[in-house]
């Protein structure tokens, strides 16, 4: 039995095996520091999440991040400077069930809900969530900002669209007004004296509106005819020193699908003037907006970040990256970077400005979970290995499994180039090797010959009419290689050939002459398909 294996031939294809596999590991963590900036850091994985809504605050000395799992189980971790968890926790509260909770908010360490038609708080500790306290009622619509140190709730209801400042723990009323125009949301903005509302007008008309308070004056910024399938979503509000300006989302819902669109409205706070703009992402290599965005103010120009198909990103075909679009104060953009790849899917964003630095968590979905990630421009975050150990494991796992992939292809690209292979063979079969011609080595030699011609002649259709080479490295391309690359996979192979060859005329084994071209192909499809199947089937087997 020890006689029959076939030691030297094994050792030889498991090396090339390793050599191909350990390329294609190297090529994954290449894959997993992709980047598209210089001003922010990779991004880390923080935790899980099975919900889609979690929240994000500065602290004092961290940030916050709260994650709800249903029904009111809240899981919350502390993260520092360095975006590394310091702590978590987990506890549960009352009066709260999160079917039920229409909108909510984290602002520091204060989580305000609506819940039941009443607004409620809870306080964080430092260890867990108190028991919220009831702080407002009769609502149907909540809005909470953070202006300066103050946080600004703005509620309505049918009657009423009330604002409240809570500062050190009270609540003081600061602005009311009657629902006179079917106000839902509204954002209440004290230092200006102005609101910024939604209201519905039955079922054609949606209008965003600002009403000044100093003159009893209302304006219609937006409005919207809900036939079209349009809406207004995600509504953001800066200051610009001195205009206020609203950043949103228009959805357009038809036929099941949901499109977004991002629109800038800039309102000069003296004369009430506006302008408007709407941005076609396709022209900055944006596509499939997502349904969420974040804004904030930096060297007086607005920044909005959101997720969207990055076309520059091969690796991200119908997946999502996260963009940082600036505007000028004019609203026209400035520039559009993406600041963080992301592996699978990418489906809501938080910011927070933390010690002068900003700090984004995004929920990226993979698999059977999602996954929470921070990254941030942060000297200390940028200071971090780009390249994790969860990269390694991730590559790790990906590259094992090529061999047995590639098994499964084999199968079927190898009867592919049997059929190419059958009719030369055929004839040489009746005008050579039914003669009565005994000399073997002929006989592989010439079955050898063939498969290298069959395999050149559809070796393009089987590895570059797939759809999928977007994927492999640049060289791959060149003339040069697509005639030499096949001949040096065959050389590889009949090295291993040669081996098995001698080492069975060693051991005066008796096989058929068959036996040995077998080998060959076998081995050279194999090889072939360790090589390029994991860059074919990249996207759909290893989720890029």
């Amino acid at each position: 039995m020890k006689n029959k294996i076939f030691f030297r031939s094994t050792l030889i294809v498991v090396v090339l095996v390793i050599v191909m596999i350990s390329m294609h590991f190297y090529n994954f963590l290449n894959i997993s520091e992709i980047s598209f900036t210089d001003s922010w850091s990779e991004d880390f994985k923080i935790g899980e999440t099975n919900d889609d809504d979690f929240k994000l605050s500065s602290l004092e000395d961290n940030i916050l991040n709260l994650n709800i799992e249903k029904p009111n189980k809240f899981n919350f971790n502390i993260i520092d400077k360095k975006g590394e968890v310091k702590d978590s926790g987990t506890n549960e509260i009352s009066n709260f069930e999160y079917k039920n909770v229409n909108q909510s908010y984290l602002i520091k360490d204060k989580y305000i809900y609506l819940y039941k038609n009443n607004v409620y708080m809870s306080t964080f500790d430092g260890d867990k969530f108190l028991e919220p306290i009831k702080i407002i009622e009769n609502v149907n619509y909540l809005t909470v900002r953070m202006i300066d140190e103050d946080i600004i709730i703005t509620t309505s209801n049918d009657e009423k669209v009330l604002a409240y400042k809570f500062q050190n723990e009270e609540l003081e009323n600061i602005f009311e007004k009657e629902n006179d125009r079917n106000i839902k949301s509204a954002y209440y903005s004290p230092e200006d004296n102005l609101l910024v509302s939604v209201e519905d007008k039955g079922k054609d008309r949606e209008l965003l509106t600002l009403f000044n308070e100093r003159k009893n004056e209302n304006i219609v910024l937006v409005d919207i005819n809900k036939y079209t399938g349009y809406s207004i979503k995600d509504i953001n509000i800066d200051n610009l020193e001195d205009r206020l300006v609203v950043t949103y989302l228009k959805r357009l819902n038809k036929d099941g699908s949901k499109n977004y669109q991002i629109n800038n409205i800039r309102i000069d706070k003296d004369t009430l003037d506006f302008e408007s703009s709407k941005y076609y992402l396709d022209n900055y290599d944006i596509y499939e907006l997502e349904s969420d965005i974040e804004t904030y103010v930096e060297n007086n120009e607005i920044h909005i970040i959101g997720s969207g198909e990055n076309s520059k990103n091969q690796y991200s075909s119908d997946k999502n990256d996260i963009f940082d679009m600036t505007l000028k104060k004019n609203g026209e953009v400035k520039n559009v970077e993406f600041i963080a790849t992301t592996d699978e899917y990418s489906s809501q964003i938080e910011m927070v400005k933390f010690n002068g630095y900003k700090y984004v968590v995004f929920n990226e979905v993979v698999y059977d979970s999602d996954d929470l990630r921070i990254f941030s421009d942060s000297e200390e975050m940028m200071a971090k290995e780009r390249i994790t150990r969860e990269d390694y494991l991730s590559a790790s796992l990906k590259a094992v499994v090529i061999p047995f992939i590639s098994i499964m292809y084999t199968v079927i690209r190898g009867l592919m180039i049997i059929f190419v292979m059958a009719l030369p063979l055929g004839i040489f079969y009746f005008t050579y090797f039914n003669k009565g011609y005994s000399k073997d080595s002929i006989k592989i030699a010439v079955m050898i010959g063939i498969y290298i011609i069959a395999n050149i002649i559809v070796f393009k259709f089987i590895y570059f009419t797939q759809g999928n080479e977007i994927y492999y490295p640049n060289f791959f391309f060149s003339n040069f290689y697509r005639i030499l690359g096949p001949l040096a996979m065959n050389m590889i192979s009949g090295l291993a050939t040669f081996i098995f060859y001698k080492e069975s005329k060693k051991k005066c084994m008796d096989l058929s002459f068959i036996t040995y071209p077998t080998f060959f192909i076998i081995i050279d499809v194999f090889l072939n398909n360790i090589l390029y199947v994991p860059f074919l089937t990249i996207f759909r087997l290893f989720g890029f």
